[in-house]
């Protein structure tokens, strides 16, 4: 009798315990939920359209990626499966342009591709195939300047190429193959992999530049 009234009397206390305990509610922070679209368009039916050097200019993203119809050519998006399109068929076929280097020049993208004919040279697009062309050829034939290191310089853009008898030089254009001009000649013995070596800086409308091999400055343009 004894332990079952000990028993008893700490199943009461027990129980008295578990009524006193209130549950307390606290509101979390809020979150929000993105609206994006989880998935755009399906670009290589099947395969793998690997997207790549994502590029925003005036709210379009552009980028290259592959599909088995073209190849990897340049593309555009606004974030909706309706605005996810293709820009051009920059080499004929399904042999690639490989678009890369893009860059938002003040509202225009520019971009390094090789069309099959004039090797990897300047680009220029407003987002429409006409409006996707060669700036210029400034190797020319099928071999490549392989033009590097874009950098703005008010309306126009400086660049390094290993052009055509004058090797890696210095050049500017204001998107338009007249408007594209020798600024100044640097290695004319240089190959492609010199151009890449190359930094390029505007300062108040003075370029620097270097390389392992020099540092030099060139005033360009009063901005």
């Amino acid at each position: 009798m004894t332990w079952h009234h000990f028993l008893s009397r700490q199943s009461q206390s027990n129980s008295s315990s578990l009524r006193e305990t209130r549950l307390q509610l606290e509101q979390l922070e809020t979150r929000h939920l993105l609206s994006a679209e989880p998935f755009l368009i399906d670009i290589d039916l099947g395969g793998n359209s690997s997207p790549r050097q994502m590029t925003e200019v005036n709210g379009t993203v552009f980028y290259s990626a592959v599909d088995i119809e073209h190849g990897r050519e340049l593309w555009m998006t606004d974030g909706t499966s309706e605005g996810t399109q293709f820009v051009k068929d920059i080499h004929p076929g399904t042999e690639d342009s490989t678009p890369i280097d893009l860059i938002n020049a003040n509202g225009i993208l520019y971009f390094i591709a090789n069309d099959g004919v004039h090797g990897a040279e300047l680009w220029i697009t407003d987002g429409t195939a006409e409006g996707t062309r060669l700036v210029k050829d400034l190797k020319t034939g099928s071999n490549s300047s392989s033009p590097s290191t874009l950098v703005s310089m008010g309306d126009n853009q400086a660049f390094f190429a290993n052009a055509d008898s004058i090797g890696a030089s210095l050049w500017l254009t204001d998107g338009t193959e007249e408007g594209t001009i020798l600024i100044q000649a640097l290695n004319e013995q240089s190959n492609d992999s010199f151009t890449q070596s190359y930094r390029l800086a505007n300062l108040n409308g003075t370029l620097f530049f270097f390389s392992e091999y020099c540092f030099l400055r060139q005033r360009v343009m009063e901005e």
